[in-house]
């Protein structure tokens, strides 16, 4: 059954349309022109433009624009904060309905919202968590390559790409690299977006270095979440998560100890030997089985359209 949502378009601003990561449940119901000016915006690359085509072709199986008294659920048309969202939440209310904002950020400020207000975010705590607050999944490109599954190995190879932004971040990298029992692929960057490196490039090695090890390294960077997590999902990889008291997109409904190593940041002395523990309990076919698994869950709950399909879930 389709998730019926409302959409106040009445003031749509087509400078909201710069913030994709917010409008995967409202741009299919936007004008031509404007879907044509999301697709291609110029900090858009062309590996993104295949998921969000994916979504504007097949979001209307999923959801149905309805008057505000039939609704499901209505959607606030912009990130919170881009503009004032007062109106939008008092004509919910007024209705009686839940409004949907989503707050796709670094930021983990607590937000001066109701329990009117169903919030998504990406960077908050468990410990401030509000029940009416769920986690954001971060949508990224899809660089998948078939027949390329990694295979069980003497050491564990764990990757990682990217800055050392974040203390937890840096210990645990150091813990692994320095280790004789983990072969680590790490490629460390002086900034966000590698700089000094074409973005090609970074693009590139980026996915080749998740793409080329079983296990990829994660944790929080400036916000409390790790985008990394999605995009080692992404490729069928199983993720290394460092828990820094993150709360995961679909925690509610997704069991994520099934697809991850999550390991507290209050045990990250130890991540060398949770590692070891926990490749050596998994067999040659488990670990294909779980790379095919975390490739499923991501289509399923980390794309646009995945998240379109699962609105629902939200709902209380």
């Amino acid at each position: 059954m389709k998730t019926k949502v409302y959409i106040n378009f009445k003031n749509f601003n087509d400078d909201w349309l710069c913030a994709t990561g917010e409008l995967p449940a409202i741009v299919p119901f936007l004008t031509d022109q404007q879907q044509e000016k999301y697709l291609n915006r110029e900090d858009t690359p062309d590996s993104r433009k295949p998921i969000l085509k994916l979504l504007l072709a097949e979001a209307k199986q999923h959801i149905k624009l309805t008057s505000i008294e039939d609704c499901d659920l209505v959607l606030l048309p912009f990130k919170y904060g881009h503009s004032d969202a007062t109106p939008y939440i008092e004509e919910a209310k007024s209705a009686g309905k839940k409004i949907m904002v989503i707050f796709n950020d670094d930021s983990s400020e607590e937000l001066p919202l109701g329990d009117d207000c169903i919030i998504l975010r990406t960077s908050f705590y468990k410990y401030t968590k509000k029940k009416n607050e769920y986690a954001m999944p971060p949508f990224c490109a899809d660089f998948f390559q078939s027949n390329t599954s990694q295979f069980k190995s003497e050491n564990p190879v764990v990757s990682f790409c990217g800055g050392l932004t974040h203390p937890t971040r840096v210990e645990g990298l150091r813990l692994l690299h320095e280790s004789d029992l983990i072969e680590s692929n790490f490629i460390i960057r002086n900034g966000f977006w590698a700089p000094g490196v074409s973005k090609d490039i970074a693009i590139k090695e980026f996915n080749s270095n998740i793409r080329n090890s079983l296990y990829g390294f994660c944790c929080r960077g400036a916000g409390n979440f790790s985008f990394r997590f999605g995009e080692v999902l992404s490729h069928g990889r199983i993720p290394i998560l460092v828990d820094t008291d993150c709360v995961l997109p679909y925690e509610h409904i997704v069991d994520w100890n099934e697809h991850a190593l999550i390991i507290p940041e209050s045990d990250i002395n130890n991540i060398v030997d949770r590692v070891i523990e926990f490749d050596s309990e998994l067999s040659a076919s488990d670990i294909m089985a779980m790379q095919i698994k975390n490739r499923n869950v991501w289509k399923e709950y980390f794309t646009p359209l995945g998240f379109v399909k699962h609105l629902k879930d939200f709902i209380q």
